[in-house]
């Protein structure tokens, strides 16, 4: 009675069907769930004629107990009188829709002389409280952050979106996880084109189990082996809140804290949660700072290698002579100096992130010291090396979102600069800046604010606009922009 696997290891539940004899029903669900401790049997009423199966741990008791054995035991016909049990309740005749509501946390009811299954929503498992995600800590602004509830995490969406607009679209995901997934956008604003293509996407992958929405955003990206990512990522429902109403769209995975976005430029990369909230001067300059840290991140050793390798004479004597009495007697060159430093920095941020943070940051800072200083009086790396790591470490970490490219374009470039100077610099610049450009995201260019033609584009990828002009949405992202500028403009 044991219903088969095909062959990717998924059960059909189909091939039986519920008979009116209780036993039999019983015994169905018993063959499925066989082996597995968790699941309850529980026959009650007058000769037991009613029979309540859930997981432990899944369901609120109070509901199983209060809601269902209780006023079936005292009023036997509640059911036949069509009165609800819960505030849920579905009627089903296919054991496939009895698991996917059993496995999901709701109750099943069977009953005897009755071929049809009851599904309660009787769903009572433990969640994480909302708190402030740890990533995303904002100066000012809202403290909430996403949870691995996927109803709880719509719900914080639609406290901010209460509008009839706003539309969830939900299905399921691997074969034997089965995790639900939601699409999230705002039906007015949405860039058609982006949503189809996200869709698309989302039917052709196949596999066995998602356990987070980090595996589903690797699968639809585009250019999939390119550093830069062509999918956001936020824990916060504010910043994908903000994505819907500029006409984006957000992937919301069942399990999962993290919201995927898209489609995702490269000037958000440099955007922080908590611009929106400041001064519009400050929230500026603040954005240019990460511009500039962007660059001196992969910029400031490899420039640095290319001098003190092949262009001294640009440098002014005094600070020549400098750094030749700093590096006499070195035993390494240039460029396994700066590999050194670097990788002993990485480890240290590695350990800091790993261990719990009041003994991470603490052991970050006093290792960064200690090594650094005893680096340089025991004559293995000069002191203007250590000051070049430390700003180039410093420009990378205000930048998280950049972390992967800003590592691996770093070391390339300093690799060509030791080896060709300024020109193999240049060269891996202009290989950066000619992929950077090639990249799409959903079909759209990921440097499109950057481009001719789009000058409110180019002053919102650098600046953050005053109140009154950031209401004017990206014509190439948003279909309501021409009619949202056009009331603003007419003073409507």
């Amino acid at each position: 009675m044991k219903p088969q696997a095909d062959k990717l290891g998924v059960i059909c539940y189909d091939e039986i069907f519920p008979v009116k004899e209780l036993s039999e029903n019983i015994k169905a669900f018993e063959s499925f769930l066989s082996g597995d401790g968790t699941v309850r049997f529980r026959t009650f009423g007058h000769e037991d004629q009613y029979c309540v199966i859930f997981i432990d741990g899944m369901v609120n008791s109070d509901i199983i107990n209060l809601s269902v054995i209780f006023p079936l035991s005292v009023n036997t016909q509640s059911i036949e009188q069509g009165k609800p049990l819960t505030h849920e309740i579905k009627s089903t005749s296919l054991f496939s829709e009895a698991m996917e509501g059993l496995l999901s946390g709701d109750a099943i009811l069977l009953t005897q002389d009755s071929a049809s299954i009851q599904i309660l929503g009787t769903k009572g498992f433990s969640t994480r409280a909302i708190a402030e995600p740890d990533n995303e800590k904002a100066l000012y602004g809202p403290r909430e952050g996403f949870t691995e509830s996927l109803i709880e995490n719509t719900s914080m969406i639609r406290r901010r979106l209460q509008t009839g607009d706003l539309k969830f679209v939900f299905s399921q995901f691997g074969t034997r996880t089965n995790t639900k997934i939601c699409v999230c956008y705002l039906e007015s604003l949405v860039n058609q084109n982006v949503l189809d293509e996200l869709n698309r996407r989302i039917e052709l992958l196949c596999s066995e189990g998602v356990v987070d929405s980090h595996a589903i955003a690797e699968n639809i990206r585009d250019s999939p082996y390119s550093l830069f990512g062509s999918n956001g990522k936020t824990e916060r429902p504010d910043m994908a809140a903000a994505k819907l109403l500029d006409g984006g769209v957000a992937l919301l995975v069942n399990g999962s804290p993290v919201a995927v976005l898209a489609p995702y430029f490269f000037i958000e990369a440099f955007k922080a949660c908590d611009d929106r909230n400041l001064n519009f001067y400050h929230a500026s300059a603040s954005r240019l700072l990460r511009y500039l840290a962007f660059f001196l991140s992969i910029s400031l050793g490899p420039i640095y290698l290319a001098i003190i390798s092949f262009h001294f004479e640009v440098l002014p004597v005094s600070f020549m002579l400098t750094i030749a009495a700093s590096s006499s007697g070195l035993p390494m060159p240039g460029f396994a100096e700066f590999l050194l430093m670097m990788t002993l920095f990485e480890m240290l941020r590695e350990t800091g992130i790993r261990m719990s943070s009041k003994i991470g940051h603490s052991l970050s800072i006093v290792g960064a010291l200690v090594i650094g200083q005893a680096a340089v009086e025991a004559k293995i790396v000069s002191a203007p090396m250590v000051i070049i790591v430390a700003i180039t470490a410093i420009c990378g970490l205000m930048i998280p979102a950049m972390g992967a490219p800003v590592l691996v374009i770093r070391l390339i470039a300093a690799l060509a600069a030791s080896f060709f100077g300024l020109f193999g610099y240049s060269i891996v610049m202009l290989t950066m800046l000619t992929h950077l450009f090639s990249l799409e995201s959903m079909g759209l260019q990921y440097t499109a604010y950057l481009l001719p033609g789009n000058p409110k584009s180019r002053v919102k990828a650098y600046l953050r606009p005053h109140s009154k002009n950031s209401q004017f949405r990206t014509k190439f992202l948003s279909k309501d922009e021409k009619k949202m500028q056009k009331k603003t403009e007419n003073g409507e």
